[in-house]
């Protein structure tokens, strides 16, 4: 979506790198060097690209995916220390 029209640019299929690369042909090379900020979920292909097609851009995660992956992965390291800490040491 355009910031400033508030306009769809393009819609793609699928969350591959080959399936996000046309966006970034479509807009060409200008267009990708105009690119200021990329507001996206934490899919690793969609990163790749945008930091391979505009390396200037500040790419920011939503919330939702932060969220999730902070539940998944930091408070699961937690419960899995606290786990192994009760394992080796039974009150």
């Amino acid at each position: 979506v355009d910031a400033d029209t508030q306009q769809v640019l393009w819609v793609g299929e699928g969350r591959s790198r080959a399936a996000f690369r046309p966006f970034f042909t479509w807009l060409g090379a200008e267009g990708c060097a105009a690119i200021e900020s990329v507001a996206m979920d934490m899919n690793t292909a969609f990163d790749l690209e945008v930091r391979e097609h505009c390396p200037q851009a500040q790419v920011v995660y939503d919330l939702f995916h932060v969220v999730a992956k902070f539940g998944r992965e930091v408070i699961d390291r937690v419960r899995v220390d606290q786990a192994n800490q009760l394992r080796e040491n039974p009150k």
